[in-house]
């Protein structure tokens, strides 16, 4: 489905000729593994805390069937997905096949029943298609000049700053960390005649933390800032992108999901069931918490919980103060629930449904911008990420750490301390 959803795209849909070229047109089918049992196994249980009665992350772990929440969720999910194909296809093709999808009519579906259903304009070999390469492409050099053109008319400029994959408070580059965010804002810092920033955010959330530093870190921008999301805002994204005055979502994109969770294993009866004995002692109390090695207490998990309890009133009141929302209304839609981008809309989590190129031409338009050039930033490798992208074998992890030191302390006053060990 999602190939052909790419397809409708275009004006005409041709089928190769041969009779290995098929559809592939299906229902949905939504399976997990629930791993309480098999876990229990082992001696592991895990401790799974959750605020927000659909915030179900985390629940194979410490069950051993699906919950009605998370059924419910995913169900609405799934269903708003095939009944938007199906209403794709009728709107582009004219056809409806919601019925012969249902009935396994479009599985291994050859190019008659292709022909039959509207769902291709012809079969042809690729070259038979006639394509006038002058007619209806651009060349390269074309665009290339245009673009160039553009870009020395226009002085203004709108900034886009990409944040993509799980929000983690360890420094890395294929995640979102407060550090690169901060190095790609200090880029702006240096732009001239930079009228606003678009985030696209395109992550399932990760650390509250850094959610939260990120998200004052942005507030203090004195340009507005709208926010673009990709296939995935949820959680701490949707935490982030809090920050927008106007957020644009596709209508598939997952997001909301305004909760807080947190997990961890427990292994005492592992350790048991392999006759460890783990000794020692202890000062004060508390050091269950979060102890993979000790049972969790109650007055630790009551801890816990009301510790997640004030994160997600955090949480709460960002999405209120951005959205206009008082709490009542906004409870009826949080709890952990996850809204594809179209139901998003409807519910005030979203301004406007739209691509990026979209979001950025209405922060343009908002701001009354005739000519304008956008800026996508990114930052440059550090020696120490060439050297382990190149992955020579010559150079030590010893040499990497150094350069890395040494490029974090520039311009600072150094000096030697021994490590010791008690």
């Amino acid at each position: 489905e999602n190939k052909y959803r790419q397809a409708l795209l275009a004006d005409k849909i041709y089928m190769l000729d041969t009779r290995q070229s098929t559809f592939i047109f299906r229902g949905y089918l939504h399976k997990e593994l629930y791993l309480k049992s098999f876990l229990e196994k082992f001696g592991v249980k895990m401790n799974v805390l959750h605020i927000g009665n659909y915030k179900v992350a985390g629940e194979k772990y410490n069950h051993n069937e699906m919950s009605e929440e998370k059924k419910e969720s995913i169900k609405n999910i799934k269903d708003k997905i095939f009944e938007g194909f199906v209403k794709l296809v009728k709107d582009k093709r004219g056809t409806d096949i919601e019925e012969e999808i249902l009935n396994g009519d479009l599985i291994f579906a050859g190019k008659e029943k292709a022909l039959e259903y509207k769902l291709i304009d012809g079969v042809a070999d690729y070259d038979e298609i006639g394509i006038n390469y002058k007619e209806d492409t651009v060349s390269l050099e074309d665009y290339v000049s245009m673009s160039k053109e553009k870009k020395e008319k226009a002085k203004d400029t709108i900034a886009v700053i990409n944040l993509e994959g799980v929000i983690d408070g360890r420094n890395s580059k294929k995640s979102i960390t407060y550090e690169n965010v901060c190095d790609k804002l200090e880029i702006l810092e240096e732009m001239k005649n930079l009228k606003g920033l678009v985030l696209r955010i395109n992550s399932p959330g990760g650390s509250a933390l850094v959610s939260e530093k990120i998200y004052k870190k942005l507030k203090k921008l004195t340009v507005p800032i709208y926010v673009s999301m990709g296939d995935l805002c949820a959680s701490g994204g949707y935490y982030i992108a809090t920050t927008g005055q106007k957020l644009f979502a596709n209508n598939l994109t997952l997001t909301g999901s305004i909760g807080v969770v947190m997990m961890y294993p427990e292994v005492v009866e592992t350790l048991k069931k392999l006759d460890v004995n783990l000794e020692g002692f202890e000062k004060g109390i508390g050091f269950d918490m979060l102890n993979p090695f000790d049972k969790l207490g109650e007055d630790s998990k009551e801890k816990i919980i009301y510790n997640m309890n004030e994160v997600y009133t955090e949480f709460k009141e960002h999405v209120m103060k951005a959205r206009g929302m008082n709490d009542e209304e906004l409870e009826k839609i949080a709890q952990g629930r996850v809204w594809l981008g179209s139901e998003a809309k409807n519910i005030n989590l979203v301004d406007e449904i739209g691509s990026l190129e979209e979001c950025i031409k209405s922060m343009a338009d908002d701001l009354k911008l005739d000519k304008y050039k956008v800026r996508i930033i990114e930052l440059t490798q550090t020696i120490k990420e060439t050297l382990t992208d190149i992955k020579l074998p010559f150079v030590s992890e010893e040499v990497k750490e150094k350069i890395e030191f040494l490029q974090g302390n520039m311009n600072q006053v150094l000096y030697y301390e021994n490590d010791f060990e008690l």
